[in-house]
């Protein structure tokens, strides 16, 4: 089986694997390139995309077919609070019991699940490698660049990146503007974990900033980006924190989360109103 995956691409990538890579599925949708797979294999498949909050979990089911990607189905449950906090996983044997449930309940497909992850301590980064065409060297350099600008260490995180752009430099070097994904394996490995112990297959792990982008932003080629200075600002509210995207022409530029959400806002509206948080919730 592949490795778990941290995140999408942003853009089109070589089919040759790197090593040690982690994320997954190309920027356009294509399908990922696989030993044995022939072309055109794979069409009307689906994939479960698998949201897990402090709230709730949530799974929308994509057919992929010959006209392209349709959304068939979408299903939700509450959880109990404790189970995720702060995008960790915090008792795994009984939230896996909730997602098996959850499957077996609604029918959903267990293979091609994808998980979502929000929190403060996945890294976002964009980078300039000048002067490397050999993809070996390359790869070490980004990887040996990663640990200078991010403050994990490289036996306890994971990592992958995608090239956003290619282009000469001033001194006719080829030079690769990258985005760069780092997690802590200690936040990552528990939702691997989880998905074994609900029988589930999990084929990547997405950062939700980037899911949120490919959602709302359609990916600009590279020749409209140098001359297109738009912005587009995305914020998803969750239970107990907030993502804030800000893409600029089809490209993440900047990326975080704030432990602020809906939970606050219920907050707020019982102590103003003087009322049940229940009847908060309902009103909010």
């Amino acid at each position: 089986e592949e490795p778990a995956e941290i995140a999408e691409p942003l853009a089109p990538v070589p089919a040759t694997p790197r090593n040690g890579r982690t994320f997954g599925p190309r920027r356009d949708g294509a399908p990922e390139a696989k030993p044995g797979r022939k072309a055109g294999r794979g069409r009307g498949k689906k994939v479960v995309g698998l949201k897990i909050g402090a709230s709730q979990i949530a799974a929308a089911v994509v057919s992929e077919t010959g006209a392209g990607h349709e959304l068939v189905q979408i299903e939700r449950r509450s959880i109990d609070s404790g189970l995720v906090v702060d995008g960790e996983i915090r008792d795994a044997e009984a939230l896996a019991q909730i997602v098996k449930a959850f499957f077996d309940e609604h029918k959903l497909p267990k293979r091609d699940v994808r998980i979502g992850l929000a929190s403060n301590r996945i890294g976002v980064r964009t980078l300039e490698i000048a002067g490397i065409e050999d993809e070996e060297r390359f790869d070490n350099a980004v990887r040996f660049k990663a640990h200078e600008v991010l403050p994990v260490a490289q036996h306890e995180s994971v990592l992958d990146y995608r090239v956003l752009e290619e282009r000469p430099n001033e001194a006719g070097e080829p030079s690769r503007r990258i985005l760069l994904v780092v997690a802590p394996r200690d936040q990552v490995e528990p939702y691997t974990r989880l998905a074994h112990l609900a029988g589930i297959r999990l084929t990547g792990l997405d950062l939700e900033a980037l899911s949120l982008l490919r959602a709302f932003v359609e990916p600009q080629p590279f020749a409209v980006r140098a001359i297109d200075d738009t912005a587009t600002v995305i914020v998803s509210i969750g239970h107990e924190s907030t993502t804030l995207l800000v893409a600029g022409v089809g490209a993440c530029e900047f990326t975080r989360v704030f432990d602020w959400g809906g939970g606050t806002l219920q907050e707020a509206v019982a102590q103003e109103l003087d009322v049940h948080s229940a009847e908060a919730a309902t009103i909010l």
